[in-house]
This record gives C-alpha cells, sequence and structure tokens, in this order.
C-alpha cells in the first residue's frame, strides 16, 4: 500500500470514487515508467481537487451560505460519476442542480445524461452550453430535451427550471439556494 484513499485529496476523503480508479491508474503507470515508490506516494498526497489544479473537476468554491461544487461531467459516464459523489454528501437543505449538455452531442447522449441525474436532486436548472457548443439545435431544444427526459424519470416539472442562457442559468441558479444547500453546477 502506499497512501490510503482518505490521504489522497483528490478523492475527498474516498468519496469520490472515480477519483481512487484514477489513481489506481495514475499509479500503474508510474510504476510502469520506473517511477519510484515514494515519489508516486507524494504526488498522490499532494494532488487535489481544486480551480487551479483541476478546474471544472469537482471544485469546492467557497463564499456562499451553501456549498458550491463545479464539475464539467460532460458525458453520461461523468454524470453518473458525479451523482455517485453527490449522493455521499451530507445536505442540511436542498440538492440543486445546474446541468447542461453541448447541442453537438446526439440525442441520445444527451438523454443518457438527464437520465444519469433523474431523482438525485430537489430541483434542477436546465441549460444550454456556451453558444459556439450548440450546434444547429434550436435555443432551447438541449434544455427541453434534459427538462422532458427527467420528467419522464419521475422529477415533477415544478421542479425543473429552464435557463437557455448559460451565463445567466448561473445567477438563477445560485438566487434559488439557501443556507444548508448543495449547489452542483
Amino acid at each position: 500500500p502506499l497512501v490510503t484513499t482518505a490521504d489522497i485529496p483528490a478523492t475527498l476523503g474516498g468519496r469520490a470514487d472515480h477519483n481512487v480508479q484514477n489513481a489506481l491508474f495514475a499509479v500503474a503507470i508510474a510504476f510502469g515508467l520506473g517511477a519510484a515508490v515514494e515519489t508516486a506516494a507524494s504526488a498522490l498526497r499532494s494532488f487535489r481537487m481544486s480551480v487551479g489544479d483541476t478546474p471544472g473537476r469537482l471544485n469546492e468554491i467557497s463564499g456562499f451560505p451553501f456549498r458550491v461544487i463545479v464539475d464539467a461531467a460532460h458525458n453520461p459516464h461523468g454524470c453518473a460519476a458525479l451523482v455517485k459523489f453527490t449522493d455521499s454528501l451530507q445536505v442540511s437543505g436542498r440538492r440543486i442542480l445546474l446541468m447542461g449538455a453541448r447541442g453537438t452531442l446526439p440525442d441520445e447522449d444527451i438523454i443518457a445524461m438527464a437520465s444519469a441525474v433523474a431523482g438525485h436532486f430537489d430541483h434542477y436548472v436546465a441549460k444550454n452550453y456556451h453558444p459556439d457548443k450548440m450546434g444547429n439545435r434550436a435555443t432551447e431544444e438541449v434544455p427541453r430535451m434534459m427538462r422532458d427526459e427527467l420528467v419522464r424519470r419521475g422529477v415533477p416539472g415544478s421542479c425543473v427550471t429552464l435557463s437557455p442562457d448559460h451565463l445567466e442559468s448561473v445567477g438563477v441558479t445560485l438566487d434559488m439556494a439557501g443556507p444548508g444547500d448543495l449547489v452542483v453546477i
């Protein structure tokens, strides 16, 4: 054993299972390249999920009366890993998710992303990505597709807000949060 998962900051106490897997692969590659055991252990102990080291990957943003986590889960597998992590967190308030998908993705990927997060949050805000990443889709096509899948999966329509503008949607999401809430963007 090199280190415990709790000693690897990127695993967030071992709760970010996908980062535990990443650490295992990184160590295997390091050993395959001839890295020293202590070098690998030191690297694992120092790698953190932060805006500086891993922008958009399980970044916790402080300064709010609620918890904010930013993650660029950009495919169905990433959404499932994010949900597995956020489900492990203690939350005294509501769980709110701001979600989006590139319009250049196939419909089945967008639907699978919404399916992966359905039922894990109390409120969802569906948005577009940056306009340059929307392909030939209509303005609200992707948010509506996500909303429709969430509702199909049992999420009440009243728990889904459409906010197509990729920048305004952040403010819309943060404005609905209160103390004790978890906001995932």
